[in-house]
């Protein structure tokens, strides 16, 4: 997926390149060696597994023109696309071809977009990160650059502790709840309410009968299950922190492939549902992960993926200042995004 340079001398108007091509959006961001954002620009959706490849393409060009805003693109000396669809070796290839095309002599890049999270947050070797979002994943790299992961196995085959898991716990409470098959709880009437509905059992003609509900729709009901738990429902809450306990899992196994459980490895914490599930969560999963790794640190992840994508292409390109490169880079990025 990737082709370095050593070090060597670099014109002092070199560009670089990072991009974040996601299924909904692709934004890039032009900088200079220095950190200095100097273009945005955003297109389409890029993920070449779900669109077309014309498609991908079209949000890629449109993305990486309006980023350089009039720029040379032979000032470009290095690219890092950090991309939803890359997920086996090879399917790479298509994103790679394009950025050679063009720019035939950069640095080019391009990984999964998990990579250039985790490159957002961690700043130095090893370390781990644990993405809840719609779904859940965790990644994670050793001291020597090797890759490991643990969960991301999609809503129909895992997904613990993501906020579609949440949300479908949350609906399966309130039906249960409904029919006197479990325990009371503010959710039933929270499901009335967040799918505007008058009577529990109109979700049936929603879920199976109108062909558009999806993991995204599950996931929406996932706010009303923190909503409630903090309002003191005992279902909710025993939701929370069952979730908080499955994403630290997610990290264990990470450590445990690592075989790293008694160092302090930094475990950096990505996405919605950690942004806004509240102390339930995290006191969960801090509980949970010092059970068998009480030195691991924890932080929050609240930087952009593509200033991972960033960092990956100033370091592709041989240069070693990463640290006071990532620091104007965020600062920079903060301001603009």
């Amino acid at each position: 997926m990737r082709r370095g340079q050593g070090d060597g001398y670099l014109p002092r108007d070199s560009l670089i390149l990072g991009i974040d091509g996601g299924g909904t959006s692709t934004l890039c961001v032009a900088a200079n060696l220095s950190g200095e954002v100097l273009g945005i620009g955003v297109g389409g959706p890029s993920n070449h597994q779900v669109v077309p490849l014309e498609h991908t393409t079209e949000a890629l060009l449109r993305s990486i023109g309006d980023s350089l805003q009039g720029y040379d693109p032979n000032q470009v000396v290095s690219i890092c696309g950090g991309m939803a669809g890359i997920d086996w070796p090879g399917s790479e290839k298509p994103i790679v071809e394009l950025f050679r095309s063009l720019f035939p002599k950069a640095v080019v890049t391009a990984v999964p977009d998990v990579v250039i999270a985790f490159h957002s947050v961690i700043k130095k070797l090893p370390g781990i990160i644990v993405i809840s979002g719609t779904g859940a994943m965790g990644y994670g790299e050793d001291i020597s650059g090797k890759e490991y992961r643990s969960s991301g196995w999609g809503y129909l085959l895992g997904d613990e502790g993501s906020g579609y898991d949440i949300g479908q716990k949350g609906l399966k409470a309130a039906t249960q709840a409904f029919d006197g098959r479990g325990p009371e709880t503010r959710l039933a009437d929270y499901a009335c309410d967040c799918y505007d509905i008058s009577d529990l059992r109109d979700l049936l003609d929603i879920v199976y009968s109108q062909g558009t509900w999806s993991p995204n729709r599950t996931g929406e009901f996932g706010p009303y299950v923190v909503k409630a738990a903090y309002e003191g429902d005992a279902v909710s809450s025993d939701i929370l922190n069952g979730a908080g306990k499955d994403l630290a899992k997610t990290a264990l196994s990470i450590l445990h492939q690592m075989d790293a459980l008694e160092e302090a490895i930094t475990i950096g914490q990505i996405g919605g549902v950690f942004a806004n599930a509240g102390p339930l969560l995290h006191d969960a999963f801090r509980a949970e992960l010092a059970t068998e790794a009480p030195r691991a640190q924890i932080i929050s992840g609240e930087s952009h993926p593509v200033l991972g994508a960033l960092i990956m292409a100033y370091r592709d390109c041989g240069k070693s200042e990463l640290l006071a490169f990532r620091q104007s880079m965020s600062d920079g990025l903060h301001d603009r995004l």
